[in-house]
């Protein structure tokens, strides 16, 4: 499947690519600068392509349909078949010019590559190099228009702002001649509000005072002691503390005295006048002092007020003043503001002006577009190896998803699994020698007896005394090569020394029997003893193979069952049983018939035949399960390695017309023959 599929994808490319047009390839590239030169601080008209995202504009741009559209429309590709079909649309002309187009960007560089198909070679390399003229007209175009925009726009707006400058310069002007005196520049404030500021020091150095003076005018009113003292604060206040000190020497003295002199004494009057003089003394000082503290209370009280009235019309004159000077202010800002706004407006203007006659490409060409000379598609052996190695994996695919979906019997590993029995021995894919070997008495050569035995069984050798073994060997479908392990067997017994029978219990097919029911035109067979017609020496035949005998099945009138499942069959078991050591059966289909139940219950031990590609395993499970159902005692399976069909008929069973011994029991020239190979 996968050499058809693949012959079939290979001729499917190359008729594909036979009808394909013959196209040539053209290939320039282009380089992108890092910029173009800017007609004022802002980009009108530049293009940066410093970053990879601007580079990848300028591919893309290439490759807009307002480009292809011009390019259509120059090269008059609407007009040629291999562009536009009859009918079709331009949007298909679009993706038809798209799709032989190739505008790509370097990896790693700033070159852009173009790549065009088209049926003429020359043309080819034209298309390459005006779509590049026709991207830089068109963003040249786009240019223009901005530049000629901008122009009037920027024009408006410096007629707007020359006009706002002059009138803001007209109202500063205005205002310092309305102003000649003030100092209206710099930084620090006028003459009014120095005055203020200095006037407001002495304020506070007033009120300090004055809260002072009033503090030790009201501490009078306490005790005498302090009143004086802070009445007396100063050179009177020295004075009052000299005589205060002469006092108490003075009471001290006069207090010893009044211990020794009465109050008539001289020096006791004299001490006592000494102490009066000093109080009087200490009590007029005091009493100056409190007038002078009230008088200087009063004054500083006078001086807080006359300042406060000062700094209150300083204060007016500071406030008009700085009123002033900030309306001028605003007004030298407003001016300079405006003059700064028209002086870069104006800028600008000039320079759109002189950038408008600069080239602002940034393309320049690295390799120019050359005329191909070959072809480069249909690449028809390229696409034929495609159609092959696609078709080949198509039929691959199909033969796996075939395979997969197939439940058929493949793996012996599996049928083992299925059945849940053992594997005994495995037929491998006879040639046409060895099937003619392969017969009840075919000749068999030295260099195959040891194929031709199932070397997987094992069978003790005979015993004295022992009893007859009936097998036998069952598949679920016809062709299984049942009747090949039949034969097989039946020469491994042989070769072990068994005198062996070969019973054709299949009624519903030839086999084994064909070219006997050919030979004998009475009654005979299988059948002819089970119906009572004949006894088991009649219809047992020897075969050339010494040791070999064959039972074959007859002529059927009816249902096989019926003549299995009566009587006459277990009768046959006990007639050939003192004559033979082992009986082989081959029987019937287990699906196809139920004869296989008659037989299976009398036989000592069933082999079950399994052929790859043959039925599916739930097929061979429920043959199983018919043989266990009645009674058959299934010690192995055997694997057959020839695969085949369900209900086709296995080769191997094909024999050679039957070679009886004549009445003597003398073998004839075969039989010989085949004793000496043996």
């Amino acid at each position: 499947m996968p050499v058809l599929f693949a012959f079939l994808g290979g001729a499917l490319f190359w008729f594909h690519a036979a009808r394909q047009p013959v196209l040539y390839s053209a290939e320039g590239s282009i380089r992108v600068k890092q910029s173009s030169p800017e007609i004022y601080e802002g980009g009108i008209g530049s293009e940066d392509s410093r970053d990879l995202e601007q580079m990848k504009t300028v591919e893309q741009g290439m490759l807009s349909p307002t480009i292809l559209l011009q390019l259509i429309e120059q090269f008059d590709l609407g007009s040629d078949p291999i562009y536009q079909a009859e009918g079709d649309s331009q949007q298909a002309l679009l993706s038809t010019l798209y799709s032989r187009l190739n505008v790509e960007l370097r990896k790693g560089s700033r070159l852009i590559d173009i790549r065009i198909l088209d049926s003429d070679n020359a043309r080819a390399a034209e298309m390459v190099e005006a779509l590049v003229a026709i991207y830089e007209e068109w963003k040249e175009s786009g240019r223009a228009e901005l530049i000629a925009k901008a122009s009037v726009e920027l024009a408006a707006e410096e007629e707007r702002l020359r006009k706002k400058m002059e009138e803001s310069e007209s109202l500063l002007r205005d205002f310092r001649e309305a102003n000649p005196v003030l100092n209206l520049k710099g930084a620090s404030g006028g003459q009014a509000t120095g005055t203020m500021e200095m006037l407001n020091r002495e304020l506070t150095a007033a009120t300090t005072e004055r809260l002072r003076l009033e503090t030790e005018v009201k501490g009078l009113g306490q005790s005498a002691s302090d009143g004086r003292m802070l009445a007396a604060k100063g050179e009177k206040g020295q004075l009052i503390l000299e005589l205060e000190r002469q006092l108490a020497a003075s009471e001290t003295t006069f207090s010893q005295l009044q211990t020794r002199y009465k109050y008539k004494h001289p020096k006791y009057i004299e001490a006592k006048n000494e102490i009066d003089r000093l109080k009087e003394q200490i009590a007029k000082v005091a009493s100056e002092a409190e007038q002078s503290l009230q008088r200087d209370f009063a004054a500083a009280a006078e001086r807080e007020r006359e300042l406060e009235r000062l700094v209150a019309g300083a204060r007016d004159e500071a406030i008009t003043e700085e009123t002033l000077r900030e309306k001028f202010a605003n007004l030298s800002r407003n001016a300079e503001i405006d003059r700064a706004l028209h002086a870069d407006v104006a800028t600008r203007l000039q320079k759109i002006q002189i950038g408008s006659s600069l080239n602002s490409s940034i393309l320049t060409w690295e390799a120019h577009p050359l005329v191909p000379e070959w072809p480069a598609s249909p690449r028809k052996n390229l696409l034929l190896a495609a159609g092959i190695g696609l078709g080949g994996l198509l039929g691959l695919a199909i033969g796996l998803l075939l395979e997969l979906l197939d439940r058929k019997v493949r793996e012996r590993s599996a049928v083992e699994r299925a059945i849940r029995v053992p594997e005994l021995a495995a037929l491998p894919v006879y040639d046409q020698a060895t099937i003619k070997e392969l017969s009840v008495d075919g000749a068999i050569s030295k260099d195959r007896i040891r194929s031709l035995h199932l070397s997987r069984f094992t069978f003790t050798p005979r015993a004295e005394n022992e009893q007859m073994e009936a097998v036998m060997f069952a598949s679920a479908f016809e062709g299984d090569g049942k009747t090949t392990c039949v034969l097989k067997c039946a020469r491994t017994f042989v070769k072990q020394g068994y005198r062996t029978l070969i019973v054709d219990a299949d009624f519903r097919h030839e086999g084994l029997s064909q070219l006997y029911a050919q030979q004998m035109k009475h009654a005979h067979g299988l059948t002819a003893y089970l119906n009572g017609e004949a006894e088991a020496a009649e219809v047992l035949f020897e075969t050339g193979l010494p040791g070999l005998w064959f039972l074959p099945s007859g002529k059927v009138d009816g249902n096989p069952a019926d003549y299995l499942g009566g009587p006459g069959f277990k009768k046959l078991l006990e007639a050939v049983r003192p004559m033979f050591d082992r009986v082989v059966f081959d029987v019937s289909a287990v699906l196809s018939s139920d004869d296989v139940q008659a037989v299976a219950r009398h036989v000592n031990a069933s082999y079950y035949v399994a052929r790859r590609g043959v039925g599916r395993y739930r097929d061979l499970q429920e043959a199983m399960d018919i043989l266990h159902s009645s009674g058959a005692r299934v010690v192995g399976f055997i694997w057959n390695e020839g695969g085949g069909k369900k209900g086709q008929k296995d080769e191997a069973p094909v024999i050679e017309p039957l070679r009886l011994v004549d009445g003597d029991g003398e073998a004839n020239e075969a039989a010989e023959e085949s004793r000496a190979a043996g």
